[in-house]
């Protein structure tokens, strides 16, 4: 599969995504969380 186009105005991705009825609201992403501390308690850190 090639790429052919793509499209990076927001206003129009949103304008597709409400004529195809799919959800066109941004979604909030949730920031990063960081790894364990302590990742088994089995095993030596």
């Amino acid at each position: 599969m090639r790429l052919l186009a793509t499209i990076e105005d927001p206003r129009v991705v949103e304008q597709l995504l409400t004529y195809l009825g799919l959800p066109s609201e941004r979604v909030r992403a949730d920031p990063a969380h960081p790894p364990p501390a302590i990742l088994c308690a089995d095993t030596p850190a």
